[in-house]
């Protein structure tokens, strides 16, 4: 008889929620199964689940191809003791030998509550064995004695939306339903079944995973499944296998992938993290300044992205930069180490430069008192004359006003040039107005002076002081009175007339006014230069040969050891004879390269101090390989402004009062001409 016993529905269910938890199981292991035809059709959990049961598949099929025949193994061809229908010689040849039982499924699986997975638009076959069921008791355990240890399974998901009538007809015989016998099939006991002679001709029309035949045209039929699929047979009309897959080619493929698998045989991915570049710090840069660097180990290096704007880096490692913005940059590198391509992570800081954290706040032009935070001017006779101020970083960045003040003059009748610089005291709340009326006081009364007291004495002071041999004959009084008689008095006219803004101003005192003052005059003579000066206070007056490499201070230090500590012009300070003549200093030179008069802003980072002052070797750095070199101080130069007062912003740590620098310069046969002003 057959075997009419049927799947109970608790049973349906129970295989529902085991597929389930298999789909949870194995989504959470991040399995990958290998891509094949259709699998563009399933989700991550459906594929996972397929290459679980692949894997298992074969190991089962490789242990029941070494375990012994059992006895009550039905012959090839002859029908299932527990299905009632002949087996397929092409699909389960290993499992016919281990007297394996072939169940066909055409349903995709549901879970416990009986709502289906997501179908797929095309069915993927999947050909799988299981264990037959062992140690049920009732009627199982009859079953189990009889049936082989490997059972074929072929899963082939349900078509989107609808079932063919012979996928359902393959649905009724997987369940043991009872079906109307084919003409030559007798039913009877299941030991002894009978052969239907059309089965042996044509496979079986039930096994889902395989390709079927259109009994009316000899041909594929239109509703088989795909040709190609996983786990799949494709097999001709006479049911011989033209594509089949070696289940142990795949698993050493599998193997040679890197596959792993762990506990309970649930295959993993590899892992293992991708090869990190390699970290390379260059040394720290400044902000629009030169760089260079060098990244050493490595060879062929060749930039990738982004970099700093202006920076290269050669095959051989050099890095090069003419000027970079501040900040932090991370650039990819491609390189060689030891013949190996590699790719570097190099990170370059790039440190502003402190004068670039400066702010610097416009001054108020339009309040009283108001001065330009810079200013430029040049005067040219028979020398040429520069002059340019700016306002410290100090004083720029709460936006107050620049206190220093500077004048030139060229006097045609006497032939006197003449330059004036004051510095007006940080701690007076009007510096900014006592250093300009202590410029302009004394431009306004020294050619006067200049025609009284030391033109009638000329010809005598240059012929003494040509025939001089020490200091103290320089100093003679035919020589240091006629100038102390021009140029202290000039100063004193400057006090008092500071005096007399103070009391213009109304509730001012002049030390409201307090600033130092320099004056430096020159006048071709014959033979050489005749030099005079006169100074209260710090700052700088000197004369500088740089072929011969000496320079001559034309100014007594007003300040200690270090600079800080001053005096300021004062009615005071002209009370005494040796007040005024110790302040005057008169010299003659053949040549020189230039006659500087400077405030604090640029004697103290300079020459630091008033020994510094005096030594040549600081005045050859300072001339020839700073000043000069950064500011063409000619006639004819039509950016000389910029480049003066771009020079005047050089940075130095500590340093950042107003500077004031006005510099004289020889010309052969010069034209009296006047630009520009403090």
């Amino acid at each position: 008889m057959t075997d009419d016993r049927k799947p109970s529905a608790t049973g349906l269910e129970a295989c529902g929620f085991i597929f389930d938890a298999l789909v949870k199981i194995l989504a959470v292991s991040g399995v990958q199964p290998d891509a094949g035809p259709g699998y563009e059709e399933y989700d991550n959990a459906e594929r996972r689940v397929i290459a679980y049961l692949k894997r298992r598949a074969r190991e089962r099929d490789e242990a029941s191809s070494r375990a012994p025949a059992r006895a009550d193994t039905p012959p090839q061809g002859e029908s299932s003791p527990r299905l009632g229908a002949p087996t397929d010689p092409e699909v389960t040849p290993r499992a016919e030998a281990a007297g394996a039982r072939p169940i066909s499924l055409a349903r995709v699986p549901r879970s416990a509550s009986g709502a289906p997975h997501r179908r797929p638009s095309r069915a993927v076959p999947v050909s799988v064995t299981f264990p037959a069921p062992i140690g049920r008791p009732g009627k199982d355990d009859q079953a189990a004695a009889s049936s082989p240890g490997i059972t074929p399974i072929a899963v082939a998901p349900k078509v989107e939306g609808e079932v063919s009538e012979k996928v359902r007809a393959q649905e009724v015989g997987s369940r043991g339903a009872p079906a109307a016998a084919s003409p030559g099939q007798a039913t009877g006991p299941a030991s002894a079944p009978v052969r239907d002679a059309e089965a042996e001709k044509a496979p079986d029309d039930r096994m889902a995973p395989t390709q079927g035949t259109d009994p009316d045209e000899g041909q594929p039929g239109q509703d088989a499944l795909p040709k190609e699929g996983i786990g799949s047979r494709s097999r001709s009309g006479d049911g011989v296998a033209d594509q089949a897959e070696n289940p142990v080619d795949e698993l050493k493929n599998e193997e040679a992938s890197g596959m792993v698998y762990g506990p309970s045989g649930i295959p993993k991915i590899d892992r293992t993290p991708p090869e990190q570049p390699e970290r390379v710090s260059l040394p720290n840069a400044r902000s629009n300044t030169p760089y260079e660097a060098l990244i050493e180990g490595y060879s062929e290096l060749r930039l990738r992205g982004t970099a700093p704007e202006g920076l290269t880096i050669t095959p051989e490692g050099r890095v090069l930069a003419k000027a970079m913005s501040a900040g932090e940059y991370k650039m990819e590198v491609g390189a060689l180490k030891n013949g190996r391509s590699v790719t570097l992570l190099v990170r370059l800081s790039v440190v502003p430069r402190p004068e670039d954290l400066w702010v610097s706040i416009p001054s108020d032009q339009q309040a009283p008192l108001a001065k330009p935070d810079e200013a430029f001017a040049a005067v040219r006779g028979h020398t040429f004359m520069v002059a340019a101020s700016k306002r410290g970083r100090s004083h720029a960045k709460e936006g107050s006003y620049r206190d220093d003040h500077f004048a030139l003059k060229v006097f045609p009748k006497t032939g006197w040039h003449v330059m004036v610089v004051a510095d007006g005291a940080g701690s007076a709340r009007l510096s900014r107005e006592g250093s300009r009326v202590a410029c302009e006081e004394v431009i306004k009364v020294l050619d006067g002076f200049l025609s009284q007291f030391m033109e009638p004495e000329i010809e005598a002071i240059v012929n003494r002081l040509r025939a001089a041999s020490t200091d103290e004959e320089t100093r003679a009084n035919q020589i240091i009175h006629p100038a102390s008689n021009t140029f202290a008095r000039a100063a004193y006219m400057a006090a008092e007339a500071i005096a007399r803004r103070a009391e213009d101003l109304g509730g001012c005192r002049p030390s409201d006014l307090s600033t130092t003052l320099v004056i430096a005059a020159a006048r071709p003579v014959r033979g050489g230069w005749l030099f005079a000066s006169f100074s209260v206070g710090d700052g700088g007056v000197a004369i500088w040969d740089e072929e011969a490499g000496e320079v001559t201070l034309m100014g007594r230090p007003d300040s200690g050891e270090f600079a800080g500590q001053t005096r300021f012009l004062a009615s005071d300070e002209f009370k005494t004879t040796e007040g005024k003549l110790d302040r005057v200093f008169v010299t003659f030179r053949e040549r020189f390269t230039a006659f500087v008069a400077m405030t604090d802003g640029i004697t103290d980072p300079k020459f630091e101090t008033d020994a510094g002052l005096s030594d040549p070797d600081r005045w050859h750095r300072f001339w020839a390989e700073d000043f000069a070199r950064q500011v063409d101080v000619s006639p004819g130069n039509p950016d000389l402004e910029r480049q003066f007062l771009g020079w005047l912003d050089f940075w130095s740590r500590g340093n950042h009062d107003d500077r004031t620098l006005a510099v004289m310069v020889p010309l052969q046969d010069g034209r009296e001409t006047d630009r520009g002003g403090a």
